[in-house]
This record gives structure tokens, C-alpha cells and sequence, in this order.
């Protein structure tokens, strides 16, 4: 006959309810750690918008530079094409490079923000266990 190892048994679900239970002592410390990976997890959601953002501004300003090298004429031609004035495609040119050192900028910090918080977060959770 085979007896069954202890340590082997499915917990019950009552193990779970006396866990929650016991987080109740320290709601503040829980709070801390379920927010910190909220902001943690939203920050690190705020990065792929921040590349495309990045990729939208090349390839607007690639487009606007080949513009702007063409004569006079082609311009006005290209920029009627595109539904925009020659001045707007020269602005758009200079927004990109702007808009892609803002974005460099912003995936920093947003990676300094998940950091900060993914360790508060987890500094949290071990603290209330």
C-alpha cells in the first residue's frame, strides 16, 4: 500500500482566503504594491506608442527632406499632391527631429519610472510576506 507524501496534496482553497485575510494587516503595504505595479505595468504599455510615435516622425521627415530637395516647381506640385503648403512640409521637417529626441527622451524616463516602481513593487510584496 502507498502512502500518499504529504507535501504533494493540492492546497485547498481555503489557504488562499486565509492568505487575503492576512494582507488585511497590512493594507498599506499591499496598496503600495498593487499600485507601484500598476504604474510599473502602464509605464512599460507607454513605450510601443513612443516607438511608432518615433517611426511615424522619421518617416514623415524622410518624406518632407525629399521634398525640399526637389526644384521650386516639384514642391509646389508634391506638396498639392500631399494636400499640404511647402511652409507645412518645412515645419514637418523640423517637427521630426524634435518629435524624435522628445520620444528618446520620454522611453528614458518611462523605463526610469517601470525601474522605480517594479522594485517598489516587489520591495512591497516581500515586505507584506
Amino acid at each position: 500500500m502507498r502512502r500518499r507524501n504529504r507535501g504533494s496534496r493540492p492546497e485547498s482553497p481555503r489557504g488562499l482566503g486565509r492568505a487575503i485575510r492576512y494582507l488585511g494587516r497590512y493594507r498599506r503595504t499591499a496598496g503600495i504594491a498593487y499600485g507601484a505595479l500598476i504604474v510599473a505595468t502602464l509605464a512599460q504599455l507607454m513605450v510601443p506608442q513612443l516607438v511608432q510615435n518615433i517611426i511615424d516622425a522619421v518617416a514623415n521627415g524622410v518624406l518632407a527632406t525629399r521634398v525640399l530637395e526637389l526644384p521650386a516647381q516639384a514642391q509646389s506640385f508634391a506638396a498639392e499632391q500631399l494636400g499640404q503648403t511647402v511652409e507645412e512640409i518645412t515645419q514637418t521637417s523640423e517637427a521630426a527631429v524634435t518629435a524624435l529626441i522628445w520620444a528618446g527622451v520620454l522611453i528614458v524616463v518611462f523605463a526610469l519610472v517601470r525601474g522605480l516602481t517594479a522594485f517598489s513593487s516587489a520591495y512591497m510584496g516581500e515586505k507584506a510576506s
